[in-house]
């Protein structure tokens, strides 16, 4: 994959293929310049810079069974029970958090006594606790819209500094590369530009060294532009439910021991599951609220945005689904690979195997110097919510065939 500029899409820049691809292939390997996560409950056990799953693999089950089943687990042919190492440290409020131990490079942050800080190289440390994104109970559209912008302005916040501290630096010349367009930001982040911008001031404020040049909002914004434009979103599959999804292809032996193994401590998770859906249900009437009485709802619309549950029966009543192991999430903002443009009828894949390093995939055979794509939205939405999306997240109206096909179809039977 090579990448080009692209004169038709506001001089931005497009990932080509350097070579006839077949579908399967890996097209190209790219690592994360830098990464937000988002809050899923493995907090204490992946790593808040790059995403990966640290420990032992039975971190994923309850804690009373723990023990038991470190001792008894047995290894697979597709994975160990062992992971990377982790090192605790303190977060937000004192909460637990995982960091890599020998992968220190992945880790440019540095947590300590409750803060989220950056070492730079003769300054010392920044403390972007600022921006750290609190943690909330709800779940409404409105938080999650919020805890975006957040997200987004905590990437900005550590970037903008790179820039203003290191400009030399790798970071600061990778953001350099980035494509941005402020006029197409959301309002919000405009309107948010002014506190942000105080609250990095501040922060840069305690640092040693001087520098020539202060943040603004013009240049805070286009920092955000480059994050909110670049970044993607990034899901680490738990290690629990790749190691149980990996049994079927053991032995008859080893896959009775892992199963005996595990039995106690998914019996409990699915018991701890149903308490929670049952708490949830209480004083439910029976009638979705988003129901707009035509049999179909929001969980309609949003199926497209949930993995494919994957189901397990393990016999005597014990069956479970892949929702009862939470991923590790958040978005990415990436090197050479978020050059790659958007297609609602992509001809890649985005693929995260155990960290925020990123893998492209060709989804068909592709032709050598054909330009490389993949969707920022999920394929499976109706025309008018790809293009709302793709609008008000990356600031564009999409353009592709598919989407001039069905909104010509639309129109013909409009009329």
């Amino acid at each position: 994959m090579y990448v080009a500029e692209r004169a038709d899409c506001g001089g931005g820049r497009c990932a080509r293929s350097s070579e006839p691809l077949a579908a399967g292939d890996v097209v190209a390997r790219d690592t994360a310049i830098d990464f937000e996560r988002v809050r899923t409950g493995v907090e204490s056990w992946s790593c808040v810079s790059c995403g990966r799953f640290l420990g032992h693999v039975t971190l994923a089950t309850p804690s009373s069974t723990r023990d038991a089943a470190r001792e008894g687990l047995v290894d697979t042919s597709e994975q160990t029970c062992a992971l990377p190492e982790l090192v605790v440290v303190r977060g937000r409020d004192g909460e637990t958090l995982a960091m890599c131990a020998s992968r220190r490079g992945c880790a440019w942050r540095r947590l300590a006594d409750g803060r989220r800080g950056a070492t730079f190289e003769g300054v010392g440390e920044v403390d972007f606790s600022a921006f750290e994104t609190p943690t909330r109970d709800g779940g409404d559209e409105e938080d999650e819209e919020l805890e975006y912008y957040e997200r987004v302005e905590a990437l900005a916040a550590r970037l903008y500094a790179c820039e203003l501290l290191e400009p030399e630096g790798a970071r600061a010349r990778a953001l350099g590369e980035k494509h941005s367009d402020v006029k197409g930001l959301e309002r919000a982040f405009v309107e948010r530009a002014s506190a942000a911008v105080s609250a990095l001031k501040d922060a840069l404020a305690s640092v040693d060294g001087a520098r020539d040049v202060e943040p603004t909002e013009e240049g805070w914004l286009r920092v955000v532009s480059a994050a909110a434009m670049n970044s993607v979103a990034v899901k680490i599959p738990n290690p629990m439910l790749r190691y149980i999804a990996c049994l079927d292809a053991e032995s008859e032996d080893v896959r009775a021991t892992a199963m005996r193994t595990l039995r106690p401590a998914l019996e409990e998770m699915v018991r701890q599951a149903k308490e929670r859906d049952d708490g949830d249900d209480d004083g439910d009437d029976g009638k979705d609220e988003d129901d707009d009485g035509d049999g179909s709802s929001s969980d309609d619309e949003d199926a497209a945005y949930r993995d494919e549950v994957m189901e397990f029966d393990w016999g005597d009543g014990l069956r479970f689904s892949s929702d009862l192991f939470p991923s590790s999430e958040g978005i990415a903002l990436l090197g050479a690979c978020s050059a790659i443009n958007h297609s609602c009828e992509p001809n890649c894949e985005v693929g995260f195997i155990d960290s925020t390093d990123v893998i492209i995939i060709a989804a068909r055979d592709i032709d050598e110097d054909e330009e490389i794509t993949i969707a920022y939205v999920p394929e499976e939405l109706p025309v008018e919510q790809r293009r709302e999306e793709l609008s008000t997240r990356y600031g564009f109206e999409c353009q592709c065939a598919r989407c001039e096909r069905e909104l010509a179809k639309r129109a013909r039977v409009d009329a």
